[in-house]
């Protein structure tokens, strides 16, 4: 399972559906609170995709249950220019869809992107809840959200089954004044109701080897802020914590100053295609060196490789190299790592002086 169309979840570009979609779009997406969501979207519903029409321009749903201005059994909804989502035909979403933006588009036209809340339906549980009970009349959660297992999205080393929600967690939230918990559902989504305004962190029990952090660059999640009469959509992820570091040492014995590295899992290495990156040396002039790693694995077996594309440059000019110091795929040694393990001496050892065509 594949959860985020962005890397940060539920996420909306600051005055989206505000203004149909027209206006200039920002860089950047920005949370707006669910009754914002709800008042803006011109269609929320659940579907199922069946097709494309109009050249692929627009995709067709099969309707099987509907929050807000849609009436048919089926809909056609069209891209956000720059925003795409690549919608699976046989999929079922969650779409929270605005009007569509291009030049002649027809009255009543529709159109979702990645920063407007729509998701696979099986990752919006928490988010379905809540326009349930919006709909029936209950009050909404102040603070709700969705706890997934996950690790670094990128290709090169991504399980599709490490990536689920987790059921049956003790979640906290703590202010200065008073702390509430909860755990989470079968989805993995949990649930605060009468929380007061206030500035809270957030915690969880969780399985052993993991541990909460940013699927994004590292460090704990930030407190958030709950302001009067405003929903806190917090998704929380689990990360491995599995780590493998190391240094790219030259032919003199020495580590190099500056270099990177690609990690791959053992049977995904492709010479084409990009592995994780790592880098060892000075980030900034000031800091101090450090050597190459990579946090938040989940157990599996991985390569690493210096140089991949096996050029020539001026800072390390020496070739393609594989853990321990192989000049080849075939010759590497594989990396076992075990859940939770952390391997700190995964050195890349160059034995050519320099490198030959």
């Amino acid at each position: 399972m594949r959860c985020p169309l962005t890397k940060r979840g539920l996420l909306l570009v600051l005055g989206l559906f505000v203004t149909s979609l027209t206006s200039a779009w920002a860089n950047e997406c920005v949370e707006l609170d669910l009754p914002s969501q709800i008042k803006y979207s011109k269609a929320i519903f659940i579907g199922t995709v069946v097709g494309t029409d109009q050249g692929e321009l627009m995709t067709k749903f099969h309707v099987t249950e509907a929050f807000k201005g849609v009436k048919g059994d089926y809909v056609d909804v069209g891209p956000v220019l720059g925003f795409q989502i690549h919608f699976a035909n046989g999929e079922q979403y969650l779409v929270f869809a605005g009007g569509c933006s291009w030049v002649d588009a027809e009255k009543g036209c529709l159109a979702a992107g990645i920063c407007s809340g729509t998701h696979l339906l099986e990752c919006a549980q928490a988010t379905l809840e809540q326009l349930r009970a919006e709909r029936s009349g209950r009050a909404l959660a102040p603070v709700y959200g969705t706890l997934m297992r996950t690790s670094e999205g990128f290709a090169a080393i991504w399980e599709k089954d490490f990536e689920r929600p987790l059921p049956h967690v003790l979640v906290r939230i703590k202010s200065d004044k008073q702390s509430f918990e909860t755990r989470t559902d079968g989805y993995g989504s949990y649930f605060f109701h009468h929380v007061p305004p206030g500035k809270y962190e957030v915690s969880a029990e969780l399985p052993p080897n993991l541990e909460l952090g940013a699927t994004i660059g590292t460090g704990a999640p930030p407190p958030f802020e709950l302001d009067r009469g405003s929903c806190a959509r917090i998704n929380l992820y689990a990360l491995p914590t599995g780590r493998i570091s190391g240094k790219v040492i030259g032919p003199d014995g020495k580590p190099l100053n500056t270099a990177g590295v690609e990690l791959y899992r053992a049977n995904r290495y492709n010479e084409r295609q990009p592995g994780l990156i790592g880098f060892q040396g000075k980030a900034t002039p000031t800091e101090d060196w450090k050597p190459f790693e990579f946090n938040h694995l989940p157990a599996g077996d991985y390569v690493l490789v210096f140089n991949r594309q096996n050029t020539e440059e001026p800072y390390a000019p020496f070739p393609r190299t594989f853990s321990p110091d192989a000049p080849d795929r075939e010759s590497a040694v594989v990396i076992h790592l075990a859940e939770g393990q952390q391997i700190s001496d995964t050195d890349i050892h160059i034995l050519a002086a320099s490198l030959t065509r």
